[in-house]
């Protein structure tokens, strides 16, 4: 398993890659000639620094089968589905000024169950989720819905305001500053440059004993096999530089995280791993915050008198109403019940 800890992330589009990516569209019929490819950038758990190429995700956005094709069963929509691709294509084109192209935008549509945040829904419906090549051709086709450009009618888009990198995130479970695990990967060639574990960053020399329980690994991509380095050139300056594929992330089937950060919490703990291998606590203490030495202005003492005297004033207008409720009360036989009433500044 390969690990990195995710501190950017970025997207280029590239020629399809056999072996990791689609390079034939079964619904579109044709030859793929560009895809996207997501980029993250961190470090190891033992230091080093990687870039993580993940195929396999497009950007996509949701439309609601009735809004676009209402009365129509979704049984047999094979040809409906490609008419809708189609009519994407040419009005991303025609707004492209290029009318005469036949250069395709939309990878592929499939139809899914789904339930709208915006209103009430007893049941799942059908909604149709569009997969495109480019990333910003989501917010494209957005507009051109909202404009009628797209079936002559007016289409409410779903999901198409998430930027790529986001939905990519969401879906795979995945955290700034958080770990990103993969199960099934290679390494770029370090092109003749033996990364040896020298390299390694100053400090970590405690991670390269033999100890079978340290948690993590350093390694050295000049001395893998064949086997676990591909033939695609390097395209980032960093030490390590790994392809895989997006079934290969394994944190889509980790549990959401909904009371903490998992970065900060991965940080906490890595820091705690760093300390018990130094022999020292994994118990940290919060540095205390330091004093500061501050001239009061004259300003600051005027506001700060006028609210003492404010409060002076509030707290004995509650005593008042307190005595008065008391005496009431006991007059008649029971406590006051009546609800403090504020002072006015």
């Amino acid at each position: 398993m390969f690990s990195l800890r995710i501190l950017t992330v970025d997207s280029y589009q590239s020629s399809p890659i056999s072996g990791y990516d689609d390079c034939y569209s079964d619904f579109r019929g044709c030859e793929i000639y560009n895809v996207p490819v997501l980029t993250l950038f961190g470090t190891t758990q033992a230091g080093q620094k990687g870039a993580l190429h993940v195929h396999g995700v497009f950007p996509y956005m949701y439309l609601r089968w009735n809004d676009v094709f209402p009365g129509v069963s979704t049984a047999n929509c094979r040809k409906y589905l490609q008419e809708l691709a189609l009519e994407i294509d040419k009005a991303l084109n025609v707004e492209a000024v290029k009318s005469n192209s036949n250069k395709h935008h939309v990878h592929n549509i499939t139809i899914e169950k789904k339930r709208s945040i915006y209103g009430f829904y007893a049941e799942a419906e059908d909604f149709l989720k569009i997969l495109f090549y480019y990333p910003w051709d989501t917010s494209r086709v957005a507009a051109l819905l909202y404009r009628q450009s797209i079936l002559n009618k007016f289409i409410q888009p779903y999901e198409a305001h998430f930027p790529y990198a986001f939905q990519f995130f969401v879906d795979y479970n995945l955290f700034g500053m958080n770990t990103i695990n993969i199960n099934a990967f290679k390494f770029r060639s370090p092109n003749g440059v033996n990364v040896s574990l020298s390299n390694t960053p100053q400090g970590m020399s405690s991670f390269l004993s033999g100890d079978s329980h340290s948690y993590c690994q350093i390694w050295n991509v000049a001395s893998l096999s064949s086997s676990q380095v591909n033939n695609i050139p390097k395209r980032v300056v960093s030490e390590l530089e790994v392809d895989c594929r997006e079934d290969a992330i394994l944190n889509k089937y980790g549990l959401l995280y909904c009371n903490s950060n998992p970065g900060l919490v991965e940080i906490r703990e890595d820091l705690k791993r760093q300390r018990r291998l130094a022999n020292e606590t994994s118990q940290m203490t919060p540095i205390p915050t330091q004093e500061r030495d501050v001239e009061v202005t004259e300003s600051e003492a005027f506001y700060k008198g006028l609210l003492m005297k404010i409060i002076e004033r509030k707290k004995t207008a509650e005593e008042s109403l307190m005595k008065e409720d008391n005496e009431s009360g006991a007059n008649n036989g029971f406590l006051g019940g009546r609800k403090f009433i504020l002072c006015p500044i």
